[in-house]
C-alpha cells in the first residue's frame, strides 16, 4: 500500500520565507493557512500545483497537491480544471 503524507500548518503569513521547511516535510497535498495568495506561486515553482481560497489576499488559505497526484483537467474530482488541485 502506497503512503500519502497530507500536511497542514498554519504558517501565520511569511510562505515565501518558509517554503524550504515545508517542501523538506515532501508532502503529497498541503494545506496553508494564513498565506497569500502569491504563496501560490512559490510553491508552484517547486512542482506543486496549487489552489488559494479567500477574500483577503494577503492571509487566507491555500490548498497544494505534488505533481504526482494530479489528476486529468475533466476529472469531476477537480476543483479547478486549470490548477488541477484534488
Amino acid at each position: 500500500m502506497a503512503l500519502l503524507r497530507i500536511v497542514t500548518w498554519n504558517w501565520g503569513m511569511a510562505l515565501a520565507r518558509k517554503a524550504p521547511s515545508l517542501l523538506a516535510l515532501k508532502p503529497d497535498i498541503a494545506v496553508v493557512q494564513e498565506c497569500s495568495k502569491k504563496s501560490v506561486d512559490v510553491i508552484s515553482s517547486h512542482g506543486f500545483s496549487g489552489l488559494w481560497f479567500g477574500a483577503n489576499p494577503n492571509k487566507e488559505l491555500a490548498v497544494f497537491c505534488s505533481e504526482e497526484l494530479t489528476l486529468p483537467p475533466d476529472s469531476p474530482h477537480c476543483l479547478s480544471s486549470e490548477i488541477r488541485v484534488c
